[in-house]
């Protein structure tokens, strides 16, 4: 049974082949991680706080940007997830009425509250806050702190 696929891994003329791509699709790949803080989404989860990061491997960095796709290591998890830069990306937001956490179990809320703890102290650690001393709303990158309007 060769799947649709030659020997060589191309597929064979006519054969049936999906190759859709979605945010629960793991990477594992050499990154960097940056200092940009985002909250993202990927199917079956609530939005929850993330790091952007860069593959070091330009290929895999071309790879990504040409299909509008974003590394980001979500905060509390050790996984490389790669969401849609336009609909799986947005600022960091702690405001309650983004939160969609109800919708899921016990065990995913208690992660994400934790992972907003993880992401409060690393930037309370960092200096960056708004005027009110709150994260909501921000685009948050160490060297940009100035609330998003």
């Amino acid at each position: 049974e060769t799947n649709g696929k030659t020997r060589k891994g191309k597929t064979k003329k006519g054969a049936s082949h999906s190759r859709k791509f979605h945010s629960a699709t793991e990477i594992w790949a050499d990154v960097e991680a940056t200092d940009k803080f985002v909250t993202s989404k990927v199917k079956g989860f609530p939005w929850w706080p993330a790091r952007v990061c860069v593959p070091l491997d330009t290929e895999i960095a071309e790879s990504l940007e040409s299909i509008n796709r974003t590394l980001v290591s979500f905060l509390g998890e050790q996984h490389l997830y790669t969401v849609d830069s336009k609909t799986e990306i947005k600022p960091l937001d702690f405001s309650p009425e983004n939160d969609d956490e109800e919708e899921y179990g016990p065990e995913v809320t208690k992660n994400l509250k934790n992972s907003k703890d993880i992401a409060r102290r690393i930037l309370r650690g960092r200096g960056i806050t708004n005027s009110n001393g709150l994260l909501s709303g921000m685009d948050v990158d160490t060297g940009h702190s100035e609330e998003k309007k």
